[in-house]
């Protein structure tokens, strides 16, 4: 009997506490440990936070500034967060995901609200003593007749191009090519249609530029074929500075 107690006291003593279960030892759903992450990951990590940093700052830049090319560094952006986000969440540094990821969505937003104040509607318009003087007739609820007179011909190396201004899009307007003129004689008129599957009510405005060739091609690129230009490019004017007629709105009745 003594030698029975002695040896369950012995096997008791033998027998390990429990341990209480540590927070940061906590396995997985799946029974499996964490991944432990290693210095020189979160050394990595940590300098794409401020990669990350750096290129949404470039597309608040660029958005402040009304850049075009906010929208390929605010993708690629969005992108890179994502996966390293993702990255950062599976090796269970969610403090510094986090982190990243607010750094990121706030300052990118910023370029975003820069890009659309940089691209909003104009309220100006343009009049003056241009080469080209335009007016317009009514002729439907779809349908308005362009009347172009010329003084001269396009500069060496431009040529002058009809384009139709659709006004207060998302808070920007957006330039579509309507017709090359300079083939056309000086007085000449054509017909211009809105298509059936937009809204006539929509405020819309026809001016003409004087572009470079290569501009003229782009635009008679898309003309041609049917296509739409690329938002980057259709929600800016085909030039800054080549204005070459009055801007008159387009009555549909």
């Amino acid at each position: 009997m003594i030698a029975r107690i002695g040896g369950d006291r012995a096997r008791r003593e033998r027998t390990p506490e429990p341990r209480t279960r540590d927070s940061r030892e906590e396995p997985e759903p799946d029974g499996s440990a964490p991944p432990a992450s290693s210095p020189s990951e979160k050394a990595i990590f940590s300098g794409a936070t401020v990669v990350l940093g750096g290129l949404s700052g470039v597309a608040q830049f660029l958005g402040s500034s009304g850049g075009n090319g906010f929208l390929f560094i605010g993708v690629g952006t969005a992108v890179v967060t994502a996966a390293v986000v993702g990255v950062m969440f599976y090796k269970h540094m969610r403090a510094v995901a986090v982190r990243a990821a607010a750094l990121v969505l706030v300052v990118t937003v910023g370029g975003v609200i820069g890009f659309l104040f940089g691209h909003r509607q104009k309220p100006n318009r343009v009049d003056g003593p241009h080469p080209v003087r335009v007016t317009v007739k009514g002729e439907s609820d779809r349908e308005v007749t362009i009347i172009v007179a010329r003084s001269r011909t396009a500069g060496e190396g431009r040529r002058f191009w009809a384009v139709v201004r659709i006004h207060n899009v998302n808070g920007h307007s957006e330039y579509w090519p309507s017709k090359d003129l300079s083939a056309q004689p000086e007085n000449y008129s054509y017909r211009f249609r809105v298509p059936d599957d937009a809204d006539p009510r929509q405020p819309r405005s026809v001016l003409v530029y004087e572009v470079d060739e290569a501009t003229a091609a782009r635009l008679q690129f898309f003309k041609s074929n049917g296509l739409s230009p690329p938002i980057p490019e259709r929600v800016r004017p085909p030039c800054d500075d080549c204005v070459a007629s009055n801007e008159v709105d387009l009555p549909f009745s």
